[in-house]
């Protein structure tokens, strides 16, 4: 829906997958993060917070569904570049540090106004984009469908059927 945020489309994707998940624990990790956080005032910044708390992808294959899922990533630590873009964004939007998700060169980073880009796959590195170069911004609808699309695929291949089902019901409704 238009009036979800970010995160509760996210933690809607992770309980649809798996409705055992208690929603309000996942929330109150992410909430523990975020206060953490509250010296974030530049990407610079962010991406130390992330890289001293050791969030990193996984040296693993990313069709893995735990990868997508915000209850694995925030215990684990590990996970997809999409999702660790997301949860980024969104431990942002609490500080009031605005950044965007974008695709950049066919994979996910986060980029400020300032044109400040994020890459959480190369080690949350940050580097200036010059201004011609394009970048593609994706809205919660396209990083929503991104992880949808994964869950998808990867419960196909782990053989998941009722994960497929669930999965394919969500995206029937895009």
């Amino acid at each position: 829906s238009g009036r979800l945020s970010l995160w509760e489309g996210l933690l809607l994707i992770n309980q649809q997958h798996n409705p055992k998940v208690n929603g309000d624990a996942v929330t109150s990790t992410f909430e523990d993060l975020c206060n953490k956080s509250s010296e974030i005032r530049s990407s610079m910044d962010l991406a130390s917070f992330f890289r001293e708390n050791d969030f990193s992808l996984t040296s693993e294959s990313y069709l893995a569904s735990e990868l997508y899922l915000l209850e694995y990533v925030l215990s684990n630590r590990i996970g997809a570049p999409v999702l660790l873009c997301c949860l980024a964004k969104c431990l942002a939007d609490s500080c009031s540090w605005p950044v965007s998700v974008v695709l950049h060169k066919g994979r996910h980073c986060l980029i400020d106004r300032n044109r400040n880009l994020i890459e959480t796959w190369d080690s949350w590195k940050v580097t200036k984009v010059p201004e011609d170069e394009q970048l593609c911004h994706c809205t919660k609808w396209d990083l929503w469908l991104a992880v949808l699309s994964q869950l998808f695929l990867a419960a196909l291949q782990e053989g998941q059927i009722q994960a497929v089902y669930r999965i394919a019901s969500i995206l029937a409704g895009f």
